[in-house]
């Protein structure tokens, strides 16, 4: 409900301020949205706005988004040979246009049409199509998915020889993946050490900075203390030399010892 309160006022704001651009992928997002919700009127009815006004502005993206939403859709209501044609067009265009990503996806889903209509030969043909694109881009995620389901495929035609094949080389890949991420994770919890390292290592030069400073503090406050000390002890010596200078003279006479006192 909050996704769609914000995608309403976004394409509302779109609407007012003519920004036509922004509006099919406002609607596609709300279709799904309203797939989501299980209201399949609404989102046939948004899926279909954002196709027409996806075309009228040459937005092949959003276009290319629409055809697959609305392979989705008719996926869900079971008609496929209907899904199957969105998909179609959806995979033209972004076979055009080079969109590498969209084109695995739509060739796995039409696959996966095949498939769920027992057209084995052509599932085999989108699948492998698919594969042979992630081969290319190097796509490990992409491979493994495509493997696991041209083996799943050969299994259900008894080409058990086949499946085991592509099965083996989706548990290889996967453990590739696996590794993969192992040593992400491991990178991961390096670079977290050595930073929480660091800053420790900075929190103790911190505190000896601060130590040495204080020490030096120390130090100065003390050779201040020691020199004001000194200078005490100097005046006071001062003082009492020119007082026993000044008691050694009467007049023009000067005391040379005392001979008695009392």
């Amino acid at each position: 409900d909050r996704a769609m309160n914000y995608l309403a006022r976004t394409l509302e704001a779109a609407e007012k301020s003519g920004n036509i651009n922004l509006i099919p992928s406002c609607k596609n997002k709300i279709g799904l949205v309203y797939m989501s919700k299980n209201d399949f009127g609404k989102a046939l009815q948004y899926f279909e706005q954002a196709e027409q006004q996806a075309a009228e502005i040459g937005d092949v993206l959003e276009l290319s988004t629409s055809y697959s939403n609305l392979g989705g859709f008719y996926t869900r209501q079971n008609n496929l040979p209907k899904a199957l044609e969105y998909l179609e067009k959806a995979l033209n265009l972004n076979q055009k246009n080079k969109n590498w990503s969209l084109l695995i996806a739509n060739l796995s889903r039409i696959g996966e049409l095949h498939y769920l209509l027992k057209n084995y030969d052509k599932a085999a043909e989108y699948y492998k199509r698919s594969l042979k694109i992630t081969r290319e881009m190097k796509d490990l995620n992409g491979i493994s998915y495509c493997t696991l389901d041209l083996a799943n495929l050969y299994i259900a035609r008894n080409d058990y020889k086949t499946a085991m094949t592509y099965y083996k080389e989706h548990v290889k890949i996967k453990d590739q993946l696996i590794n993969i991420k192992k040593n992400k994770q491991l990178l991961e919890l390096q670079e977290r050490y050595e930073a929480e390292k660091k800053n420790k290592d900075i929190e103790i030069l911190k505190r000896e900075n601060k130590i040495k400073t204080i020490t030096r503090n120390y130090f100065i406050y003390a050779f201040i203390l020691v020199l004001v000390l000194l200078l005490i002890v100097f005046k006071r010596y001062l003082h009492l030399f020119a007082f026993w200078k000044k008691e050694k003279y009467i007049g023009q006479y000067r005391l040379m010892k005392t001979l008695g006192a009392g």
